[in-house]
């Protein structure tokens, strides 16, 4: 579970470090138009040897959700430990546990919570490390 909430740190990380100016939104999984393709100018062929410069952390619970990037705001899926699942320790036998999913809406300048919705979510799958899709924004909705 550190490796994915680390995971986490560095794919929101390498979302926000592209440059100083505000780049074209990103609201769905591969990109406005899905093509994966990041269309924007000014972009390095490569990071520094001590990595890119990061402009903030935020803390995010486990998954595998990767974030969009919407008007300003960065929107991420992740599990949080719910009361019921103190000790799990996220193994096939614990696939039935009660697990917390939630959405998080953090400030793209600074990293900080917005809002958060959370939700219980049973997992009846074999890895229940948390959610598997990237939050989708369309028609001003998320």
């Amino acid at each position: 579970m550190r490796r994915c909430a680390r995971t986490g740190y560095w794919v929101i990380a390498a979302v926000l470090c592209a440059g100083g100016s505000r780049a074209a939104d990103w609201p769905q999984w591969l990109g406005a138009d899905r093509s994966a393709v990041w269309r924007e100018s000014g972009i390095i062929e490569s990071f520094p040897k001590e990595g890119p410069p990061v402009l903030w952390r935020t803390p995010i619970g486990a998954g595998y959700a990767g974030p969009i990037v919407v008007k300003g705001r960065v929107y991420v899926l992740d599990r949080a430990a719910g009361k019921s699942e103190a000790k799990s320790t996220d193994r096939p036998e614990d696939a039935t546990a009660k697990k917390v999913e939630r959405v998080t809406c953090l400030s793209e300048s600074d990293g900080k919570v917005l809002w958060r919705y959370e939700y219980e979510c049973d997992y009846r799958i074999s890895y229940p490390a948390g959610p598997r899709v990237a939050p989708l924004w369309h028609e001003d909705k998320l």
